[in-house]
C-alpha cells in the first residue's frame, strides 16, 4: 500500500489523522509519501518526503498521482478537520516568530509565607484579539502535531527562566503545565531532559503539572511518564 499526504497538516489536524497514518506503516507496511512546504510530524515518520517548491514539480506529481488513480492503484481519502485552521496557521507562526510569552503566577507557602515557587502560563499576545487565553487554542494544537513544539517551547522559556532565578540566588521550583496530548507523547521525557541538561537546571526544579482529565486519559502511559 502507499499513502500519499498531500500537505501533512490536513492528515494530523484530524483527531485520529497521525495516528492513521502511523497505523498504516506499522500494521499495514504502507509506504508514506508526504508532500508539504511544511516538516510536519507526518513528514517525519514518512518514507519519503519532499517540499516540492517549484510549479513543474507539483504538475509532474500531479500528473503521477493522476494515472495511478486512473489505474487504480490508490484510492483517495479526503480527512476532513474540525480545527481552526486559520487560527493553527497564526498560532504556528507566532511560535516561529518567538511571539508567544510566559507569565509567572507565585506559589506561596501557608505556612512560612515565602514563595517557593512560580507556575508558568502561556500567553499569545494576538495583535488583534489581544492576549489569547490558552483555553482558546491549545484544543485544537493537540489535534495537531502543533502541541509538540509548542510543550517543547515553554519546557525550554521556563526551565531558562528558572535558571535565571537561582543565579541571582533565589531557589524557586518552576511548574508546567502538560496537556493529555504531550503526556501520551513518547518523546515527552526526552524533551525535558534535554531542557534540563541545556539549562544546567537539576530536575527537581521542574514541576509537570497534569489534569485529572489528562491522567484518566490513558492511566497506564500516565503512570508511565510520571514515574
Amino acid at each position: 500500500d502507499l499513502v500519499l499526504i498531500m500537505g501533512g497538516n490536513a492528515a494530523e489536524a484530524h483527531p485520529c489523522g497521525f495516528k492513521w497514518v502511523v497505523e498504516a506503516k506499522e500494521k499495514r507496511k504502507a509506504k508514506l509519501v508526504v508532500v508539504d512546504p511544511r516538516y510536519t510530524r507526518s513528514a517525519a515518520v514518512s518514507d519519503f518526503y519532499t517540499p516540492l517548491r517549484t510549479g513543474s514539480d507539483i504538475a509532474f506529481l500531479g500528473g503521477v498521482i493522476n494515472y495511478l488513480l486512473a489505474h487504480d492503484q490508490i484510492h483517495h481519502v479526503s480527512v476532513g478537520a474540525d480545527t481552526n485552521a486559520a487560527v493553527l496557521e497564526q498560532l504556528r507562526r507566532a511560535l516561529e516568530g518567538n511571539e508567544l510569552q510566559l507569565h509567572y503566577q507565585p506559589k506561596v507557602d501557608l505556612k512560612s509565607h515565602r514563595v517557593v515557587g512560580a507556575e508558568a502560563l502561556l500567553r499569545w499576545p494576538h495583535s488583534k484579539r489581544g492576549f489569547v487565553p490558552p483555553a482558546a487554542f491549545i484544543p485544537d494544537a493537540e489535534k495537531t502535531g502543533l502541541i509538540r513544539p509548542l510543550t517543547r517551547w515553554v519546557l525550554d522559556r521556563a526551565v531558562a527562566e528558572a535558571r535565571a532565578w537561582e543565579r541571582s540566588g533565589k531557589q524557586l521550583n518552576v511548574a508546567v503545565n502538560v496537556s493529555a496530548r504531550s503526556l501520551r507523547d513518547g518523546r515527552l521525557l526526552e524533551d525535558v531532559e534535554e531542557v534540563l541538561h541545556a539549562h544546567g537546571l537539576a530536575p527537581q526544579q521542574l514541576v509537570l503539572e497534569v489534569t485529572e482529565s489528562a491522567v484518566l486519559t490513558d492511566e497506564g502511559r500516565a503512570a508511565d511518564v510520571l514515574s
